[in-house]
């Protein structure tokens, strides 16, 4: 059996659909019997002696066959040269391959950033960032008002005649209002000069302590900082403990005292631009923002009181913006973190939220006397007693007082005297040391291994025709149909599902 067979010496990758261009060096053959399709034994009609030995050949066509052959080897055979030939199926079917629509996994041409490429691993280097968070109190600095740490304020609940308020005490004015309710003054203004006077047992009756409900110490300056609900316009006048006003000290200067408003709540916003080139990911731009993720990236937020908080990356690296919100109860000292993420101001999320206290609690005592309280003695006394009592409950506690004394005053002094009272405290002190530090959000982003983009291509996860995207090619095998032997679609299969290039 005759026919011409076109040899050629080229050069391709071996799962490669490429094919040479021209019409090749075309010679007369002659094929052993039986033929094989898929590996011909063909014999040129070429002596030995021809100055252009066939040996430079490596790849053939067989026209009347419509296949492209790699040259396996040459042998000669009684003086003529004999080509051992195997069938290249992936060149020799191009046309029906690429006509075929598959799911394709990875590609050069075309490929989906927003997919995860788990086929490269991470390199020991990374990029630390720290990006700054303003911070409404700070210890051991500056707050965001420019006051020093050590201005702190005490913010104290105070019962009096319009029921508990809340004030926020600079440290001088504290020391002269305490002063104050200790003072003769606050005795006789509370008793009744007359009772105070002559009856001095009856002061043990009277702790001015009693009137504080809450103290808290805060270790910055809130008055001068427009936070918290903090009313600092003007000082006030006056200060109303138990039935007394009690007035500020207007004589010593930079002595301030401020009432908290009614709800004494706000809060603080700090908004991060998660889109921009510092936040980013170094390699997101050119291997895909999944890089903003876990495991190559983590977010972390330092925010004393509250410590360090682990932030999930996919919340934060799908998100244009992160929103750090910080609430506040001045009353209470009580604040709350929320982390929130939103790309427009209509999807807000919250993805962290925890409660805290910024303040110190003070510890507030109490005089009493044994047993169950300090007018214990004096209600065992007599019906007398009762009355003065209840003229105290009305809130005329010196003229309460007085009728108590006057009713049973040997009773009365006999209790005083013969008990001793003694100090009752609720509540401990606190610590400043957890709301030390300046916030910060700490990124780690670790770098990946160097890609191979025209030899493994990146992952698209799409249908597509695959004429339409030449290059590197990875798709589902399963879904070619063409018109072939089963030997060639085993391996055309096996190497669309392995990888091959179409050219």
């Amino acid at each position: 059996m005759a026919f011409n067979v076109q040899f050629y010496t080229f050069s391709k990758r071996s799962k490669s659909t490429a094919t040479p261009t021209g019409s090749g060096q075309t010679y007369s053959c002659l094929a052993n019997e039986p033929l094989d399709l898929l590996e011909p034994v063909i014999r040129l009609e070429l002596a030995y002696t021809s100055s252009t030995p066939p040996t430079v050949y490596n790849y053939a066509r067989i026209p009347n066959f419509s296949r492209w052959y790699w040259v396996l080897g040459w042998t000669m055979v009684d003086g003529l040269w004999e080509a051992r030939l195997r069938v290249d199926p992936l060149a020799s079917h191009k046309a029906g391959i690429g006509a075929n629509s598959c799911y394709v996994f990875r590609s050069s041409n075309s490929y989906d950033l927003r997919v995860i490429d788990t086929m490269y691993p991470t390199v020991d280097r990374a990029r630390k960032l720290q990006i700054s968070v303003p911070k409404i109190w700070t210890v051991g600095g500056e707050n965001a008002a420019g006051q020093a740490a050590d201005t702190g304020v005490y913010i104290l609940g105070i019962a009096g005649t319009n029921g508990t308020r809340f004030y926020a005490f600079e440290p001088a004015y504290l020391r002269t209002f305490l002063a104050y309710i200790f003072s003769n003054t606050f005795y006789e203004q509370v008793l009744g000069t007359f009772g105070a006077q002559e009856y001095p047992e009856a002061k043990v009756a009277v702790n001015p302590m009693q009137f504080i409900t809450s103290a808290y110490y805060v270790p910055i300056g809130l008055i001068d900082s427009g936070y918290w609900g903090i009313r600092h316009d003007a000082a006030i006048n006056h200060i109303p403990v138990g039935p007394v006003m009690v007035p500020p000290a207007a004589d010593i200067s930079n002595q301030r005292c401020y009432p908290l408003a009614d709800n004494a709540t706000s809060f603080s916003v700090f908004d991060i631009d998660t889109t921009t080139g510092d936040f980013q990911h170094p390699q997101a731009d050119e291997r895909g923002d999944w890089l903003n993720l876990s495991p190559y990236t983590s977010y972390r937020l330092f925010y004393p009181p509250f410590g360090l908080i682990e932030l999930d990356p996919a919340e934060v690296g799908s998100h244009d913006n992160l929103r750090i919100r910080v609430t506040l109860d001045a009353r209470c000292c009580q604040v709350m973190l929320e982390v929130q993420v939103f790309d427009t101001a209509t999807n807000i999320r919250t993805i962290y939220r925890c409660t805290g206290s910024f303040g110190v609690q003070i510890p507030i005592s109490n005089v009493i006397q044994p047993g169950t309280g300090t007018l214990q003695p004096l209600l065992t006394a007599g019906a007398g007693i009762l009355s003065g009592a209840a003229s105290m409950a009305a809130g005329n506690i010196g003229g309460g007082l007085l009728a108590m004394a006057n009713g049973v005053m040997g009773a009365a002094g006999q209790a005083v005297q013969g008990q001793i009272p003694h100090l009752s405290t609720m509540g401990g002190p606190g610590s400043t040391a957890a709301m030390d530090g300046t916030p910060k959000l700490y990124v780690t982003q670790w770098y990946m291994a160097n890609d191979d983009l025209a030899g493994r291509g990146r992952p698209l996860m799409a249908v597509r025709q695959l004429s339409t995207i030449p290059g590197f090619i990875q798709a589902d095998s399963d879904e070619l149909s063409l018109s072939c032997t089963e030997t060639e679609m085993q391996e055309i299969r096996a190497a669309v599902s392995g990888g091959f290039y179409y050219a």
